[in-house]
């Protein structure tokens, strides 16, 4: 949540550059690769409360779509329902991972937290599913998310671009006593589960179907991820660098944070 709110005022910036005619009917906001959905939805629905208080759009006139797509045994049509109250249509895509990590801190921290899940399913998983129990991962540079020639080709305007530094608001509570080891441990591994849980489940279905021992394993998976949390609190101390790109097309505007 913490990277959603540190987007808010370059969703505030690019809409109040954004060219609409409220004579349009139809009003789209797309985010593709919305993962579990919960970040997605909250953002979108930033987006609409500072769309209708720039009076940008027009309630009796217009409709908002809003559109989620990623894979879809993350649940993102079950979570929609707490944020928007027209029932969603959902569809499911493939896409493959990218963490944008930038300098060393960044890069130990996104290697120690795949370590420990790591280590956890060597406990549960056999060798062969070991071996399938991986993740893709591209790390993106800063001249691959700020191309200047793709924006001129494209007739791409780069409104603004920075790269931010966000620090673990639970490790802060941790260090400063306001929280207990267990109040630390269960959210970081919700956290992680949140998108982690179905490489572990392909990792136990690749070789057959899906067994009714599935959940136990994960459950003792998760169990001892979040002991191991406990244990090794200062694992946790980690930062992540987020891109964030303003971009404006003809009359369109995107917003994009990765």
């Amino acid at each position: 949540m913490v990277a959603i709110y540190a987007s808010i005022p370059y969703i505030r910036e690019a809409i109040d550059v954004l060219d609409i005619s409220t004579s349009c009917p139809l009003f789209t906001i797309a985010d593709f690769g919305a993962s579990h959905g919960l970040n997605s939805m909250r953002a979108m629905k930033m987006i609409i409360e500072y769309l209708r208080e720039a009076k940008m759009v027009d309630d009796e006139q217009q409709q908002i779509l809003v559109v989620h797509n990623d894979l879809p045994i993350l649940m993102i049509g079950h979570l929609s329902s707490k944020f928007f109250p027209r029932t969603p249509h959902t569809t499911g895509r493939c896409f493959y991972c990218q963490y944008p990590v930038y300098g060393n801190l960044e890069s130990t921290n996104f290697i120690s937290e795949r370590s420990l899940l790591y280590k956890c399913a060597q406990a549960v998983l056999s060798p062969e599913q070991l071996l399938n129990f991986t993740f893709s991962v591209y790390q993106r540079s800063y001249a691959e998310c700020v191309d200047r020639d793709l924006f001129a080709r494209c007739s791409i305007e780069l409104i603004r671009a920075d790269i931010v530094r966000i620090e673990s608001p639970q490790y802060a509570d941790f260090e400063n006593g306001q929280v207990k080891h267990d109040e630390f441990a269960r959210p970081i591994a919700k956290t992680i589960r949140s998108w982690s849980q179905s490489v572990l489940r392909q990792a136990l279905e690749i070789n057959g179907k899906p067994s009714t021992t599935d959940d136990i394993i994960m459950a003792q998976f998760w169990t001892i991820y979040e002991k191991k949390v406990k244990e090794w609190p200062q694992e946790f101390n980690t930062c992540v660098c987020l891109m964030f790109l303003t971009l404006k097309k003809a009359n369109a505007m995107e917003i994009k944070y990765q």
